[in-house]
Formats: structure tokens, C-alpha cells, sequence
């Protein structure tokens, strides 16, 4: 099956070339990967049917179905990316922009232009930012907690379509529990 994302084609193409004839070759995501290690070794399991949601640097949703990857008519299941956003009457939505707001790189360029200079040096990664908001730092905790409830109107969008009963938050690198302590007590901490 050919990959929905045109990124991944042309290593799916490179793959079929490269292998005898009659190979099967199955391209997928780092999301839904990452769903099907929470359905075999993680959050998610003895579930079979759950939501993982990624935020990083971009955005996705791994849907599990019957303990299998819903993937979608073409296989676009889950891409969270391509929605369009804002969701505002005044303010003409852009395609695949909800990435670009909830992304990590947003947080960041939000980051940058409320740090002030009293508050010390501007957190170069989102684990700094997320670190020093759990230390205290009052602009940092803000502004996790702006993103940790756009996270979390963005996990109820998902649980009012999909009605998953369960969303797993997933990173781009494995944060401890105590990660989750500074958007609030009901995030695990």
C-alpha cells in the first residue's frame, strides 16, 4: 500500500525497487508506531481501542481500532497536521497551520517573544522551558500552561470524534511522569 503522504513515497517507491518482486512492503509512521508500542508495551495496554496523541515538533494521532491501526481509506488516518486552523470566523483558517500553532517550534517562538529580559536566558529547547516551569519561573509556567490546554482542547476534539476511551500523550522524546505535573494535577502527576 502506498504511503498517503507524499514525503513518504518516494521511500516506499525506493523500497518496492529495491526488493525482489512480490515482497511485500509496508511503509508507517512514527505515530502509529508509536500507538502500537503503547498497545504492546506502554500506556495502552490490554486496550483495543485507544488514541495516541504526539506533540513534538509536529503533530499526530495513531488510532487504534480492535488492537489494529486505523489507517483510513488512504491511509491518512490520524493526520492531525493537515487540519486547517484557526477555527475562527474572523481570521481565514490556513491548511495543515493546527501543527504549526500546537508544535513545538510554536511554543517556542511564543517563548521568545513573551521572555523578558528579567527573565533570564531564553529556554533554547521545550525540555528547558518545561524545566523551568516545573522549577517556578512564572513566564514559563504560563506558557506551558497555555500549550498544555491547547493539548488538552486538542485531546477533546479527538475523544468527541473518536470516542477512543483512552488518549495516551506521547512526545518526541520520553518525559517522566513528573513532565506532567506542571499542567496541572490531573495529568498523571
Amino acid at each position: 500500500m502506498r504511503p498517503a503522504t507524499a514525503k513518504a513515497g518516494p521511500v516506499f517507491d525506493a523500497m518496492t525497487v529495491a526488493l525482489p518482486p512480490g515482497v511485500p512492503v509496508h511503509l508507517e509512521n512514527n505515530v502509529n508506531c508509536a500507538a502500537l508500542a503503547e498497545l504492546h508495551e506502554g500506556a495502552a495496554r490490554g486496550r483495543t481501542t485507544f488514541g495516541y496523541l504526539r506533540i513534538g515538533v509536529g503533530i499526530g494521532l495513531g488510532i487504534v481500532v480492535g488492537g489494529h491501526v486505523l489507517r483510513g481509506a488512504n491511509g491518512a488516518a490520524g493526520e492531525l497536521a493537515r487540519l486547517p486552523y484557526p477555527w475562527d470566523d474572523a481570521v481565514q483558517p490556513r491548511r495543515e497551520a493546527l501543527e504549526e500553532y500546537v508544535g513545538a517550534r510554536s511554543l517556542l517562538r511564543r517563548a521568545a517573544a513573551a521572555w523578558q529580559d528579567t527573565d533570564g536566558p531564553r529556554p533554547g529547547s521545550a525540555d528547558r522551558l518545561f524545566a523551568l516551569a516545573r522549577q517556578g519561573h512564572q513566564t514559563a509556567a504560563e506558557l506551558v500552561g497555555r500549550h498544555a490546554a491547547d493539548v488538552g482542547r486538542l485531546a477533546a476534539a479527538v475523544a468527541a470524534v473518536l470516542d477512543p476511551g483512552l488518549i495516551v500523550l506521547g512526545a518526541a522524546r520520553a518525559r517522566t511522569r513528573s513532565s506532567c505535573r506542571v499542567c496541572g494535577p490531573s495529568w498523571g502527576g
